[in-house]
This record gives structure tokens, C-alpha cells and sequence, in this order.
């Protein structure tokens, strides 16, 4: 049987991807990822805050995404959830050591599962 402490441990794993391009075609790709045609579940990108460090010349930028998922109706009603959805996405590109690092965090339903991407 499962203790009380099993069911409060986070279930984690990490994932690093690189990709076989040039950096500054995966950078762009980054940008171009919301919105486009083909994620029609995202129906809004907002940007919330964009900086620029002078000194080390990385730009960060924060948006709130909102997605419709198309959640089974059962769960919509049992959550008293919406079928709308946002998500919190942190990028943070770094010219000098070409990288770009990419963070999703879940805003809905966050009380019940918690999702960093």
C-alpha cells in the first residue's frame, strides 16, 4: 500500500534537446513556435515582460499563453475547470554562449498537477 509520503512526492524528470541547425535558426524557431497555423489550440499569446541585460546582452521574455485543449467534459465539470487554459513561458536566450532556455509552467488547474516544460 502506498503511504501518505508516496502520494505527496513530485513525479520529476528533466530533458535537454539539441539540435542539429545553426543557433540562430533554433533561436527563431523558438520565437516562431506561438502563435502559428498549426497550433490552433493556442488562441492567444500575450506578451507580459521583455528585458535586455545590457551587460551580458540576454533577453528574457515572459508571455501568457492560452490554450484551448479540448478537455473531456466530465472533467471540466468534476474540476469546475474551463476548456481555456494559460500557461506561464519564460525564455531566456543568451547570444554569447548560443542558447536559448524555454520554461512552460501551467496557470489553470495548477492546485490539482503542476507542469513545468
Amino acid at each position: 500500500s502506498r503511504t501518505d509520503h508516496d502520494k505527496t512526492m513530485p513525479k520529476t524528470f528533466t530533458s535537454q534537446q539539441e539540435f542539429p541547425y545553426p543557433w540562430q535558426l533554433s533561436a527563431r524557431a523558438v520565437w516562431n513556435k506561438y502563435p502559428n497555423p498549426h497550433a490552433e489550440h493556442v488562441v492567444s499569446v500575450d506578451v507580459i515582460d521583455q528585458s535586455l541585460d545590457r551587460e551580458t546582452g540576454k533577453l528574457r521574455t515572459e508571455r501568457i499563453l492560452g490554450v484551448r485543449q479540448g478537455a473531456p467534459k466530465w472533467a471540466v465539470k468534476v474540476l469546475g475547470a474551463s476548456e481555456d487554459t494559460y500557461v506561464r513561458e519564460v525564455v531566456m536566450v543568451d547570444p554569447f554562449s548560443q542558447s536559448v532556455e524555454m520554461t512552460s509552467t501551467n496557470l489553470s488547474l495548477s492546485q490539482y498537477m503542476l507542469v513545468k516544460e
